[in-house]
């Protein structure tokens, strides 16, 4: 298969996804992803439109790789349905493509951890740790 496999570094640093998983996982850089996104996981594969540094900093791979861990917490057949069924809900009511994608209930849980995520990097960078 193409792409790359995470780093040792990457692998250490984004603690948002078990070791197990994120060992699995492989980064292919696309150069146009549907719907002009940066990034997009389909199971437990990673497509980013640009690279991303290979260190452990970037909050992009963090996001995506939640959803890596939801693919394969919930399984495709469940994560499919749960993703485009809060896809569907929220463009009923809200009535926009962006808007309804930015309140799917996976984005948010990615969203929110990927900010967790952020802090305690900050956090520990203060307190003069190595973040990874």
């Amino acid at each position: 298969m193409l792409g790359r496999r995470l780093s040792e570094v990457e692998i250490e640093s984004y603690d948002l996804c078990p070791e197990p998983i994120a060992r699995r996982v492989r980064v292919i850089r696309i150069p146009l992803i549907p719907g002009g996104y940066a990034g997009m996981t389909l199971g437990r594969t990673v497509l980013l439109a640009k690279d991303v540094a290979r260190d452990g900093t970037s909050s992009l791979m963090a996001h995506e790789l939640v959803h890596a861990r939801q693919w394969t917490d919930q399984g495709l057949f469940r994560f499919a349905w749960a993703y485009t069924s809060s896809f569907t809900r929220n463009f009923y009511t809200l009535r926009s493509w962006n808007k309804a994608y930015h309140q799917i209930d996976a984005e948010l849980e990615a969203k929110q951890e990927t900010a967790d995520w952020l802090i305690r990097q900050a956090r520990d960078q203060k307190q003069g740790r190595d973040p990874i």
